[in-house]
């Protein structure tokens, strides 16, 4: 990154060095240690905290790589859709104002790797949904990013959110977060400078957590998008 823009960015950052304006919100079983496995293990059950929807199968796996050729993202375990889904209702209702960010690990088996299916729900209805974006390498994961935010009189409000996990052959899941600020990077809940050395660590590595713009790519721009964004602060 060229030194005028690092200049930015750290100007930014002293102007709200203890913000805390960001929230997380709670999510049950969201890296999917339980049910609590030994390596290489499987179960063919909805994990807990999570419910199975729609046929095919679902569960948790703990994959090694001497014998499966890959890891869980966060932890030791994942989980898992065969054909099926896995949902959870939270306790959070939808408020009007409020940016809703939902991350989550797409992990790529190697040798099953598909496509997958993420949905964010209020209520019934879809409000954010990604199918199949991602493709990660074999054996390594990406991280989706979906927002979304109601206005007031909008129908879903007051709707309780519900997130929902799906793929045809061995999807793969992990680390499942909801934010209601995503310039909160580092996920502390706060929006410090650690946020703004956070987005320059994604934006190196090409992670698609820096693409502010929404347009699948990442330039001078986000640098722009991610400042207005810290700026503007959470509500």
């Amino acid at each position: 990154m060229n030194t005028r823009v690092q200049r930015i960015v750290f100007a930014a950052a002293n102007a709200c060095a203890t913000c805390v304006l960001a929230q997380s919100i709670a999510i049950d079983n969201p890296s999917f240690e339980l049910p609590d496995l030994s390596p290489a293990g499987f179960t063919s059950t909805a994990p807990d905290g999570w419910t199975s929807v729609g046929l095919g199968t679902v569960g948790v796996f703990y994959p090694t790589v001497p014998t499966w050729g890959y890891t869980a993202s966060h932890g030791d375990q994942l989980a898992y859709c065969n054909g099926g889904a896995i949902e959870q209702t939270l306790t959070e209702n939808v408020r009007p104002g409020v940016e809703y960010v939902l991350l989550v690990d797409i992990i790529h088996r190697p040798g099953f790797f598909n496509t997958y299916r993420v949905e964010l729900l209020a209520g019934d209805t879809v409000v954010a949904i990604d199918d199949g974006r991602l493709r990660p390498a074999s054996g390594e994961f990406a991280v989706l990013v979906l927002g979304f935010e109601a206005l007031a009189g909008d129908a879903v409000v007051g709707q309780p959110l519900r997130i929902r996990l799906s793929g045809p052959t061995q999807a793969n899941f992990d680390n499942v977060r909801l934010t209601t600020c995503r310039v909160d990077l580092d996920g502390d809940d706060a929006l410090t400078v650690f946020d703004f050395l956070a987005f320059q660590n994604f934006f190196a590595a090409g992670d698609l957590r820096a693409d502010f713009t929404g347009d699948g790519a990442l330039d001078f721009f986000d640098f722009l998008a991610f400042q207005n964004a810290f700026d503007l602060g959470c509500g």
